[in-house]
């Protein structure tokens, strides 16, 4: 029910509903549930602009995805720290996260993720001041979006370059 309630824009609501699966799982001791709710808790806080509640649980999330070796879903982590950092100005970690994610999502392929992450970066380097890398990694997010037919990113794409 979280995820139906941050369709609807209701955050505080998904909020109780991931805070009552988080405790289900830990009553059974499912710690890859947990890791899971804990990102999902960190993507509710950072829409609620409270960014150390979403810091806090993403690092619960990545130090179970850790533990069981999760590689795939400690990137979809350290993108979200990243945003976090980058929310809090804080471009340097924004980019250490972003790097991490970026390495990861090439590993196994995931395209769509790559681009995602390039976006960020871009960004990150816009931000910065550094135009021609923000470009390029703007370019290398694009490239992948339009591959897939991503419109909605293409046009975010597009209007921050």
């Amino acid at each position: 029910m979280g995820h139906t309630y941050i369709k609807l824009h209701n955050y505080n609501k998904a909020l109780d509903y991931y805070k009552q699966s988080l405790n289900a799982f830990m009553k059974t001791g499912e710690e890859r549930g947990q890791a899971d709710v804990y990102s999902n808790i960190s993507a509710v806080y950072q829409s609620l602009g409270d960014n150390s509640q979403a810091m806090e649980n993403y690092k619960h999330a990545l130090c179970i995805h850790k533990k069981f070796g999760e590689e795939r879903e400690q990137a979809d982590v350290y993108y979200g720290i990243g945003a976090v950092y980058q929310s809090l100005g804080d471009n340097g970690q924004a980019m250490v996260n972003y790097k991490h994610a970026l390495c990861i999502h090439k590993k196994f392929g995931e395209e769509l993720k790559q681009a995602d992450v390039y976006y960020g970066i871009g960004a990150v380097y816009q931000s910065l001041g550094d135009n021609g890398k923000a470009m390029e990694n703007y370019k290398n997010a694009l490239c992948i979006f339009e591959k897939f037919g991503e419109e909605r990113k293409q046009a975010q794409v597009y209007n921050n370059i």
